[in-house]
């Protein structure tokens, strides 16, 4: 695809060249010059800008499930399935949602299960088989792994003595995050950064696509205004 798009801008380039031609202008402004002799193609542009608002209205109602068609289009934003293990999902949504070992480097993860037994001020009480489970498969399939583009960026902006224990504590979660206002982690329908499930609806898979995303309208102004 992109050795595609890199010859067709290196022949608009060309033509433009050769026939002494503003291609690139013509492409923003939908205007050349042409011979006097040439016919001259009428305007369309009330049908494109109705054309375009339809689009849009399309795939705004779609998204946000106002018309019949939000989970094909979500559908198109779905990624292959991670490895999953039962004892991970058993161990971990006993308290939270079992975050997928991808969004954490394999030392952190070490280091975790490691102090199992002040695990943020609390004992998971977990027998050596167990931890030893655990730790395999966050190991397999932590975020060096890159199985996800969050685990690709998320080693990308960790810095090597880096040991992350909390995954809001790393930079690509806060530099994603940053322009989320503090009043929507206080919603009831939100309560807090650690709950990833609330905006994003394949957080349990692990995929955390842009396109499954979207931040819920607070509880409280949905109810009626006492008068």
């Amino acid at each position: 695809m992109l050795i595609i798009v890199f010859a067709h801008i290196a022949g608009v380039i060309i033509e433009s060249y050769l026939h002494k031609e503003k291609l690139i202008l013509s492409m923003i402004t939908g205007r050349k010059k042409v011979p006097e002799d040439m016919p001259a193609v009428a305007s369309r542009t009330g049908i494109a800008i109705i054309l375009l608002i339809i689009l849009l209205a399309y795939l705004l109602s779609a998204g946000i499930g106002l018309i019949p068609g939000k989970e094909a289009f979500e559908s198109q934003f779905t990624g292959k399935p991670l490895p999953m293990s039962d004892v991970w999902q058993q161990e971990c949504s006993s308290c939270h949602l079992a975050y997928h070992p991808s969004l954490l480097p394999a030392r952190s993860w070490e280091k975790l299960l490691q102090q199992q037994h002040d695990h943020f001020a609390e004992d998971l009480y977990l027998e050596q088989q167990t931890v030893k489970q655990l730790a395999d498969y966050a190991r397999t399939n932590s975020a060096e792994q890159g199985m996800t583009e969050p685990a690709r960026k998320i080693m990308d902006l960790l810095k090597s003595s880096e040991i992350p224990l909390r995954i809001t504590d790393t930079r690509y979660w806060i530099h994603k995050h940053d322009e989320v206002a503090d009043k929507v982690w206080k919603q009831t329908n939100v309560n807090g950064k650690n709950q990833c499930e609330s905006c994003h609806s394949d957080a349990k898979q692990g995929w955390f696509e842009d396109a499954r995303m979207s931040i819920p309208i607070a509880a409280e102004s949905l109810k009626p205004s006492a008068k």
